[in-house]
């Protein structure tokens, strides 16, 4: 797009026959037109980069909730079963009974050697797919 030459008018001098020998309707015209041609097809290009940024907000978020609700299982559920051998050990220890406090033990090492994101992916297919995932 070409720039628009316009003469400068100083003092009022010159009259409107001056003026309008110097500015040609037709190029000014057609220059406007361009504008806003311009003008809407970037306006829709500001529209399109919304939408993808929308799109991507929700997929991050759908993302974020599927992260929350698993590690709200996951953790759940390590929780229960630490707290249960941790209660086994205090009573195998109350006891001395070695055997319970070796397993007690030895279930509290598994389960903290355990990485709590190895079913991540499972977790994420089955809520993608809309499934029921009991806790």
């Amino acid at each position: 797009m070409s720039a628009i030459k316009v003469p400068i008018v100083t003092g009022l001098a010159r009259g409107a026959a001056g003026l309008t020998a110097a500015v040609n309707p037709f190029h000014v015209v057609s220059e406007v037109v361009a504008y806003l041609q311009t003008s809407e097809q970037e306006q829709t290009r500001r529209e399109a980069i919304r939408a993808k940024r929308d799109v991507l907000v929700s997929a991050l978020e759908m993302q974020r909730d599927v992260l929350l609700a698993y590690f709200a299982h996951r953790f759940a559920e390590r929780r229960e079963s630490l707290a249960e051998y941790y209660q086994l050990l205090h009573t195998a220890v109350a006891s001395s009974n070695t055997a319970q406090i070796e397993l007690a033990l030895n279930s509290i090492v598994t389960i903290l050697q355990d990485n709590p994101l190895k079913d991540l992916s499972t977790f994420e297919d089955i809520w993608r797919a809309g499934g029921v995932i009991e806790l």
